[in-house]
């Protein structure tokens, strides 16, 4: 697919109407033999989502072969708008690799179009120390999780604040912060996020919160792209009888129902843990019942790290004022 047939594509996409071979030819500014060429060379790839419509007299109708409702397809008015939505994809199937056919494909632009836009991204990908990285086997986006969970944070902050919501977490960068937000799925998981806090009377902090959405987007994003990764380690088996393990639970059921999935069970762990963090922290700030949180596992835990702090540094901290000085 070539940048004109992209082209007609958007303009029928926008029009949602029949469009005929000379509007196309003149805005284009070719001949309508050219669009007869180019709408047939469309059809014959027959690798979208869509069927063109021709109808005598009326022109060409762009419809959706699969039956999706046009709320799930997302238009984007510009080339910063398509690669701020790719950057966040690729982000959230992370360590996954995903072809450029595919993308291409996702986004209905040509494969140099998709080039080009690797170009951008991986300038936006150089302050999180995270690279993209091209193989035979498909591209990528390369580094730890923190970071990767970092910038998807800061584009779904920047989402979130054009929503209206009040988020200051993070310094969203001018790069970022001038080019609109467009994703389904990320308004279907505020919605979900929203109702789960209010049926639980559960109120999530921001960097709780931005981190259970980063973690819903990977979930929904390797699921419906069919991505795959070896099971994670269980640090902790879910207790059944904890009061968390319930918002959990309802949170799985309703991302299922929403998104037609079906959680695998190191997803529901991965949730599990956060919602149980959540609620840990919650309880230290809120100075309620410290002391029986206070036990082996956490003093363990301190140790540990005061020890990786010494070996790394070459330093021995005697006292706990000195790990801040």
């Amino acid at each position: 697919m070539n940048e004109r047939h992209q082209m007609i594509l958007n303009i029928l996409r926008k029009e949602k109407c029949y469009v005929t071979a000379a509007e196309l030819a003149e805005v284009l500014e070719v001949s309508k033999k050219t669009i007869y060429r180019d709408i047939q060379q469309i059809i014959d790839a027959n690798s979208m989502p869509f069927r063109i419509i021709k109808k005598e007299n009326f022109g060409y109708y762009l419809e959706n072969n699969k039956k999706i409702l046009e709320s799930e397809t997302t238009v984007f008015d510009y080339p910063d708008e398509r690669r701020l939505n790719l950057l966040l994809f690729l982000l959230s199937i992370a360590p996954c690799k995903t072809s450029i056919q595919k993308i291409s494909e996702k986004y209905i632009v040509s494969q140099s179009s998709i080039l080009n836009d690797f170009k951008h991204i991986e300038k936006e990908l150089m302050p999180y120390n995270l690279r993209l990285i091209r193989t035979n086997e498909g591209t990528f986006i390369k580094g730890d999780k923190l970071s990767i969970y970092r910038l998807m944070a800061v584009i779904i902050e920047k989402y979130l604040t054009q929503m209206g919501d009040p988020f200051s977490q993070y310094d969203i960068p001018d790069s970022i912060k001038k080019v609109k937000v467009k994703n389904n799925n990320l308004l279907k998981i505020k919605k979900l996020l929203h109702d789960i806090q209010v049926q639980h009377d559960l109120s999530l902090d921001q960097p709780y919160y931005l981190t259970l959405f980063c973690s819903l987007l990977s979930i929904i994003e390797k699921q419906r792209n069919k991505l795959i990764l070896n099971e994670e380690v269980v640090f902790e088996e879910i207790d059944n009888n904890a009061s968390i393990y319930y918002v959990c639970k309802d949170l799985v059921d309703d991302i299922e129902k929403c998104f037609s999935i079906q959680l695998k069970a190191y997803d529901i762990y991965s949730l599990y843990y956060i919602l149980k963090a959540h609620k840990l922290n919650s309880r230290f700030l809120l100075n309620q019942d410290t002391e029986h949180y206070q036990n082996e596992q956490v003093i363990l835990l301190a140790n540990r790290l005061i020890a990786r702090v010494t070996e790394n540094s070459g330093y021995q901290f005697d006292t706990d004022d000195e790990l801040f000085y």
